[in-house]
This record gives C-alpha cells, structure tokens and sequence, in this order.
C-alpha cells in the first residue's frame, strides 16, 4: 500500500508546486519580459521601443500613444502617462504581443 500511495502522493506534491498562481499574470512593476525584437526610438531618440509578437511600427505607435495618455482598443497599457519605462499587452486578436519601451539614458 504504502508504495502506491508513496508516489502519487509525490506526483500529486509535484503538480502543485510547479502550477502558476495565475493564468498569464506577471509581478507588477516588471517589464513584461523579454522583447523579441528592438525597433527605432521614438521622443527624439531617448525612448527605445521593443516587441513582441507585432511589427515595429504598431509598437512604436502603441508606446507613443500609451506615453501621452491614449488609450488602444484591445491593448492594456496601465498608467503609462508620461513614463519612460513600461510596456503594453495585447487582449483580444492582438494577445500575446507586449510593446515594451525604456529610457535611452
């Protein structure tokens, strides 16, 4: 008895710990992760745009856009007013893309 319930209890222990503690959450504060690839800065060069999962130009729209208070359909951006560091995720047909920026200084 004792080496049948012995491993599926490890099994069982093993499942638990490696679960997420939430579906597609990340720790606030981050950046979201990492960039698949760097785009052209943008605010006359101090502010280097990344992304991920989308084109360039969109990121650099959405990060232009998201800095000066707009707000995009179908992307959640925070309180990105006036920073220079943050980044955006997709919902909707634009999820799993994340536009990321940061200071150049």
């Amino acid at each position: 008895m004792l080496r049948r319930t012995l491993p599926c209890a490890l099994v069982a222990c093993g499942l638990v710990l490696s679960a997420p503690a939430s579906s597609g959450a990340h720790n606030p504060g981050s950046d979201g992760g990492p960039i698949f690839k760097g785009c052209q800065p943008i605010a006359n060069k101090t502010i280097y745009v990344g992304a991920t999962r989308i084109s360039c130009t969109t990121a650099r729209k959405i990060a232009t856009g998201a800095r000066q208070g707009k707000r995009y359909q179908n992307w959640s951006c925070g309180k990105a007013k006036g920073t220079t560091f943050g980044h955006c995720h997709g919902r909707g047909y634009a999820r799993g893309a994340i536009v990321h920026w940061a200071s150049n200084d």
